[in-house]
């Protein structure tokens, strides 16, 4: 595909808008794909770029973008609520009461060309290296997505801090059922199978640029057995859960 497409979208944007926006292809990124995290199974499933509604109201609302990220934990940071919905199960702001579910999907999307925004666009860039998978081209209006695995909060653990925001740390646990190892950190890989990460700075922690998550493989059991604690802890809360 002509990088003139994507140059010829970008020239239909705002001059503030486009000037802080940077065109990434797979040899910059150095990998041909990015992740992203729902609360629904988007296997095979087309996506399609559109203004969303989780966005901080800092954050640009002018281009319609399928949100993504280059490794796990940059997709966890972006989405931002996994610890408050372990602390708010009945938040409906947390939940979508048709989809509720004790975790998240995990996808893959191919792409030739994103577009990577500046913090003045999106406050966190920095901190989640966001990237956006835009409709610059008839064949772009659609990404398909490749369901890769689950995740879900297992605990939580609360440390207060005089004069600041209480500090949290999660334990995760993460199922793989691609063959092909996928990026944790920019310095890490998780291969096929099901990891307990343990030591996940919250997204508000002050330390989630020098986390240091330990990861511990387990088994298939151990994880359909935490599976099954945590829908047994949401169903105790009140929810009504969707198999998962």
């Amino acid at each position: 595909m002509s990088t003139k497409e994507i140059h010829r979208y970008l020239d239909t944007l705002p001059s503030d808008i486009r000037k802080n926006l940077e065109v990434i292809t797979p040899k910059d990124l150095g990998q041909d794909f990015f992740l992203h995290l729902s609360r629904t199974r988007m296997d095979k499933t087309a996506y399609r770029p559109r203004i969303g509604t989780r966005q901080a109201i800092s954050e640009d609302r002018m281009v319609p973008r399928i949100t993504v990220a280059p490794t796990l934990y940059g997709c966890y940071l972006g989405h931002g609520s996994l610890h408050f919905n372990t602390t708010d199960y009945k938040n409906p702001n947390m939940y979508d009461s048709d989809n509720i579910k004790p975790g998240l999907y995990i996808n893959r999307l191919s792409f030739e060309y994103a577009l990577k925004p500046t913090k003045k666009l999106v406050y966190d860039a920095d901190v989640t290296d966001e990237h956006w998978l835009v409709a610059y081209s008839k064949d772009t209006a659609e990404y398909t997505s490749e369901n890769i695995g689950k995740l879900f909060v297992s605990q939580m653990v609360q440390i207060p801090v005089a004069g600041q925001r209480t500090q949290n740390y999660l334990t995760l646990f993460v199922e793989l059922t691609d063959d092909k190892p996928i990026p944790l950190k920019s310095d890490t890989t998780l291969p096929i199978g099901y990891h307990k990460l343990t030591d996940v700075p919250g997204p508000e922690n002050k330390d989630i640029l020098k986390a240091k998550i330990q990861i511990s493989p387990i088994s298939r059991s151990e994880f359909n057995a935490e599976k099954k604690d945590r829908i047994a802890l949401l169903s105790d809360s009140g929810l009504v859960l969707k198999p998962w």
